[in-house]
């Protein structure tokens, strides 16, 4: 079977994203100034018993500076097994108290969603982009690119998904970059000449007028 650059490359495009599930960006807001929340892809959980969904956790994401503040973000994406995409006005805090079973005070977290979910679903928050309120003392340590687990709490704040891991976006950047570098060098390769692994060489180019010489070119012979 023939395998084309263009197969080789969608394999490679689809090992190198497949396994990512989302990075999230945070710029922390001021007192007078917005931040910005963003998921740079979708972010799936499975829901691994029934409940109400009251807090979406970023487990030990920063060092907690001993107050809660928060943030409302507008109109957060989701969806539920694939449903039509749907939004919801969340508050984001960003030292939340201990949960049952998990996390410390330095979890942050999305709250308030007060959704019905049940066992096997599958919640999606939707790549997207948003404004933060501004929000006096909530922790500068905050602006990061998250790195590290989520995971869906239940309005009992007990454990109610799978824990998923928050790659770093450069790994994405990393593939990608790594898939243009062997596009780029496949189109650069010279075509060969077979069994003299040399580049071909250019076809003769004749003059014009065919092989009869020019008159001048002929006088200034003699």
């Amino acid at each position: 079977m023939k395998i084309t650059k263009s197969k080789l490359l969608a394999v490679l495009a689809a090992g190198a994203f497949a396994s990512a599930d989302g990075a999230v960006i945070v710029v922390a807001p001021t007192a007078t100034m917005p931040g910005s929340l963003q998921f740079t892809q979708d972010i799936s959980f499975t829901v691994t018993g029934s409940g109400t969904l009251a807090y979406i956790v970023f487990m030990d994401w920063v060092i907690s500076d001993s107050t809660l503040n928060g943030s409302l973000v507008n109109g957060v994406t989701y969806n539920v097994n694939n449903t039509p995409i749907q939004s919801m006005n969340l508050m984001l805090y960003d030292n939340r108290r201990a949960y049952d079973d998990s996390p410390t005070s330095n979890n942050g977290s999305l709250e308030d969603p007060n959704l019905d979910l049940n066992t096997g679903d599958i919640f999606t928050l939707k790549a997207n982009s948003y404004t933060l309120n501004p929000s006096a003392n909530f922790n500068p340590l905050v602006t990061q690119t998250f790195t590290g687990n989520m995971v869906l709490v239940s309005l009992g704040e007990g454990i109610m998904s799978n824990i998923v891991s928050v790659p770093e976006p450069s790994t994405v950047f990393v593939a990608s970059l790594g898939i243009m570098a062997f596009s780029r060098r496949y189109r650069r390769r010279p075509v060969e000449q077979a069994g003299a692994g040399q580049p071909a060489p250019r076809p003769a180019v004749e003059p014009k007028g065919g092989d009869k010489p020019h008159p001048d070119a002929e006088g200034r012979s003699r």
